[in-house]
């Protein structure tokens, strides 16, 4: 078996399919560039150049952090750990709660000006995570980012960053996100009349989507729609995917491209009523079975790869596609992010924390299997490739890991959509993904919703 080599093409980049005996493919990536019309949560008018923080101080220090918790987030016992190391004359106080009550709690305390000292947030903790930057209600930390020493944010994911940014500031910090990869194999593409360069562009990979439901009517297009059927998945995972938002909450409007919207909810149209097939293993031979196009069962993790290994085992050579947005980027999902309240009393010990969450040591961490996602600094996963590499010697490949690595770097855009965006998607639009009502009615219903709730 030979190694695999890689090209980048300069526009709607492929990584190219390797060559050699049982081989893979690389992750067909779309372009980096960002078109001009391309939405982001920052205003036309904000600042050219770069901001001044010369003159930024940082709080003074204080003998007490408070921290709340609702179970679930892995990387927390850790830096609870480290930090108590690092700071001993620090009171840390990590109040644990279940999951509603934190929730409420959370919602409740922050909006009255109150609450934890630092918020190590996920998608659903608040309603809206982009109304709550809006407010704010959260400290910009770009002054803080710009100057502390110890971080050094040549290795941070800029697309990723820029998902907690608003009006010119970082309210958020993205901590982990997910890459909008999966998993498919040559010959599979290659009987539904497609190859790995289909899956580069978002025309390609929409025709593609549109267009399988008729040439393989017993196959699902995405894995968790086999296992949950599409009218449960499909709305939601191809909204993430493709990358639309509802509302520019910096300029305070309404924004959607209605043509695209429209492909969109066409292709939900096209396999609304495929109910779960019959499969149930969390196993990339839904593949090999042709249960499903394409397979993400534990893709926010670079273990991912050794999937692509069982799949040469099995015979085929897989494909790793990073799906396009509608803008031929890429859309990263911010699974975690750290933020300061304005309003606590011990913000210098919140950053510490922060940067504690940031470090090598937690990133990386080989005791918690359960944290999900990609860090956002480039070198951590790196490292985690590598270890990926070295774990797998005789599957994984050098050239996989590369590539794995690229993809990520492609990363135009990040977004945490709330979950409430969602809802009136479904409430809005399920009469047209049903054929029970027209696209017209269906999207102005939509387009009222949202401009009654962007004011609220």
């Amino acid at each position: 078996m030979k190694n695999h080599t890689l090209s980048l093409m300069l526009a709607l980049i492929l990584l190219t399919v390797f060559a050699g005996c049982g081989t893979g493919s690389a992750i067909p990536v779309p372009s980096q560039d960002n078109p001009a019309d391309a939405p982001n949560l920052i205003p036309a008018n904000a600042p050219e150049t770069e901001p001044d923080y010369s003159r930024f101080t940082f709080p003074e220090d204080t003998d007490k952090l408070v921290i709340w918790s609702d179970g679930t987030e892995a990387d927390t016992p850790k830096a609870v750990s480290m930090f108590r190391e690092r700071y001993p004359d620090v009171d840390l106080v990590w109040e644990q709660y279940d999951q509603d009550e934190y929730k409420l709690r959370l919602r409740t305390e922050l909006a009255a000006g109150r609450g934890p000292d630092f918020v190590y947030g996920k998608p659903n903790d608040l309603p809206d995570i982009y109304k709550t930057m809006k407010t704010k209600i959260f400290e910009d930390l770009a002054p803080w980012l710009a100057n502390d020493e110890d971080l050094d944010l040549s290795v941070f994911q800029n697309g990723v960053l820029s998902g907690g940014q608003m009006d010119g500031k970082q309210y958020i910090l993205p901590i982990r996100y997910q890459l909008p990869v999966y998993l498919t194999t040559e010959e599979f593409l290659a009987e539904c009349g497609a190859d790995a360069e289909t899956l580069s562009t978002y025309d390609g990979f929409m025709e593609l989507a549109s267009s399988l439901r008729g040439r393989m009517p017993n196959t699902h297009l995405l894995f968790w729609g086999v296992l949950q059927g599409a009218d449960v998945v499909y709305p939601r995972e191809l909204y993430l995917d493709l990358g639309f938002h509802l509302i520019d909450y910096g300029a305070g409007t309404v924004d959607i491209d209605a043509e695209r919207f429209r492909q969109f909810a066409d292709l939900c149209r096209t396999w609304y009523d495929k109910g779960p097939g019959n499969w149930s293993p969390l196993s990339v031979e839904a593949l090999t079975n042709r249960v499903c196009l394409l397979f993400n069962f534990g893709a926010d993790k670079p273990s991912f790869l050794s999937d692509g290994a069982y799949l040469r085992q099995l015979g085929e050579t897989p494909v790793y596609a990073v799906i396009p947005d509608q803008y031929d980027g890429v859309t990263a999902q911010i699974l975690r992010y750290g933020a300061i309240p304005s309003g606590s009393e011990n913000k210098a010990n919140a950053w510490r924390f922060l940067k504690t969450l940031l470090s090598e040591e937690v990133l990386i961490d080989n005791d918690a299997p359960m944290s999900f996602g990609l860090p956002v600094r480039n070198d951590c996963l790196r490292a985690l490739l590598d270890r990926t590499l070295i774990q797998n010697p005789d599957g994984v490949t050098e050239d996989e890991c590369d590539a794995y690595y690229a993809a990520a770097q492609r990363v135009t855009r990040a977004v945490m959509i709330p979950p409430v965006l969602l809802t009136y998607i479904r409430d809005s639009m399920e009469p047209y993904f049903k054929n029970q009502a027209s696209f017209d009615d269906c999207y102005n219903d939509l387009l009222n919703v949202l401009e009654i709730y962007k004011d609220e």
